[in-house]
């Protein structure tokens, strides 16, 4: 039901440049699809539905559907980033709970989202993190320049301008 040929290598080529999470490059894909031609009768739903490759297969590591909508990739995308969102604030809640019960102080569980954000490449991420513990005490910037001076902390210079 493609609207011509170039659908399909379109899609390809589309999910190999991809980067991200598999539900990411799969919607890229469903986006170049629709951009090459698509369905020649049109759009009206989209869905996603990715499993890991071992383990229970009730298990979903992203579930997103669209039915009956004007623009389905689009209300896709949102979705999967309400889903992002949700998975990103139960992990936080997770990690909190396990300092908390580690005995870890609130600045510990910090400096941990602020290394996950930096070595995921997430600098918007990591400088909003560690925003407010240099406006509370400017040293952790040196800190900071210290711990990347031994390879622990990418994109350091990044997050102090």
């Amino acid at each position: 039901m493609m609207r011509n040929a170039d659908v399909w290598p379109a899609m390809a080529e589309s999910f190999e440049a991809a980067t991200g999470t598999l539900a990411r490059r799969l919607l890229a894909a469903l986006d170049a699809a629709e951009k090459a031609g698509g369905d020649w009768r049109g759009q009206q739903a989209a869905g996603l539905l990715v499993v890991p490759a071992k383990g229970p297969p009730w298990q979903r590591l992203s579930d997103v559907r669209v039915d009956d909508h004007p623009r389905p990739l689009e209300e896709l995308r949102r979705l999967l980033d309400l889903e992002d969102g949700y998975r990103a604030a139960f992990a936080s809640e997770q990690r909190a709970a396990a300092a908390s019960a580690a005995g870890l102080s609130e600045q510990d569980v910090r400096w941990a989202e602020i290394l996950d954000a930096a070595h995921a490449d997430d600098v918007a991420a990591a400088r909003a993190l560690l925003a407010p513990l240099l406006a509370e005490e400017p040293r952790w910037a040196d800190y900071a320049r210290s711990i990347a001076a031994r390879g622990l902390l990418p994109h350091a210079e990044e997050l102090l301008t």
